[in-house]
């Protein structure tokens, strides 16, 4: 899935398939904080450009050790994405 993206657009991108995200050109990665990383599905991306880069953000639920559930966000600022699908074998 490829979003076209013009200046000031947010680009929001649902997944149902299992498949990979693949960043080129990462120039920074954040996490939310330190204790709640993101360890379960992706809730949802935004997509920012930022001059000649793209600033992702992905929100995911995080599994905290005592089970509960949060919405915990990893931001990272890439020159390109890709999706990689796994596909079928016979």
């Amino acid at each position: 899935m490829m979003a076209q993206l013009s200046n000031s657009v947010h680009s929001h991108c649902k997944f149902s398939d299992s498949g990979v995200l693949i960043f080129s050109g990462v120039k920074s990665i954040e996490f939310m904080d330190n204790t709640n990383f993101p360890n379960d599905q992706i809730n949802e991306i935004v997509v920012d450009e930022v001059g000649s880069t793209l600033s992702f953000k992905l929100f995911a639920d995080s599994i905290s050790s005592s089970g509960k559930n949060i919405e915990s966000y990893v931001a990272i600022v890439a020159d390109s994405v890709r999706v990689s699908v796994p596909t079928a074998t016979n």
